[in-house]
């Protein structure tokens, strides 16, 4: 998984919980940032932010797509609202988490969304 979140609470509690799922995981903290980690590696899923500095994730996810990146991307925000949830899909993520961090909600996502293997 990748984890792009600049706070570092939230950041130690969604690794924390993806530990106890048995995830590896990288740490990006901005979505300048996730775009390069993920032309160097190729992850299962993105857990993204949406309010960041230097690049939101709103910007990062369309440029991930535009790149090529199909992985899926669910944006994990306070902010869940009709108009972040469509523009969350409009620039191509596939799901959305709210925060706080639900852990049996995480889970579910991750077994949606990650192909079994």
């Amino acid at each position: 998984a990748l984890v792009v979140e600049d706070n570092e609470v939230n950041a130690k509690v969604l690794t924390a919980i993806l530990k106890k799922f048995g995830f590896s995981f990288a740490l990006a903290v901005n979505g300048l940032e996730a775009l390069d980690r993920v032309k160097d590696d190729v992850f299962d899923i993105v857990l993204m932010d949406l309010q960041m500095p230097v690049m939101d994730g709103f910007m990062s996810a369309q440029n991930m797509r535009k790149q090529g990146i199909h992985c899926p991307i669910v944006a994990v925000t306070a902010n869940s609202d009709y108009e972040a949830r469509i523009r969350c899909l409009d620039v191509g993520m596939n799901d959305l988490l709210t925060k706080p961090i639900n852990k049996e909600l995480l889970k579910e996502k991750l077994l949606y969304w990650i192909p079994a293997r």
